[in-house]
């Protein structure tokens, strides 16, 4: 997505989108950071990609899945975005609590994170 889809320099959005369909039927948007420790960074970058994503007509960001700017989805409270973000040294996670509460609160997505490499087999096995 960064450069690509979404190829505004003036801010980076996440590098990965991935829009999917789990065994049961659910949409499913996934985006991914791919980061070195800058978890801080990750997360302004999620919520930029957000932003995108869910902006309305009004130009309010509130995440239903049911605007057009975003891919197909189920509802967010049924985990129809989530967020990944994986570090090669994931330290300090724990000191940007608050703005992953701000993501989930503002978003309904939340922000996981994995160190060096994410493995799943599936949408359906995705923590």
């Amino acid at each position: 997505m960064d450069g690509c889809w979404l190829d505004s320099m003036e801010e980076k959005r996440v590098d990965y989108l991935f829009w999917g369909q789990s065994n049961a039927g659910r949409r499913v948007v996934l985006l991914v950071e791919l980061k070195g420790k800058r978890f801080g960074d990750a997360l302004q970058q999620i919520e930029r990609t957000l932003e995108r994503l869910c902006k309305q007509a009004d130009g309010g960001g509130v995440h239903t899945g049911h605007h057009q700017a975003s891919p197909g989805h189920d509802r967010h409270d049924d985990g129809g975005v989530r967020a990944y973000v994986v570090l090669s040294s994931g330290r300090k996670v724990p000191q940007h609590r608050q703005e992953i509460k701000h993501i989930w609160k503002r978003y309904g997505v939340l922000v996981r994170h994995a160190e060096q490499r994410l493995e799943v087999k599936g949408i359906d096995a995705l923590p």
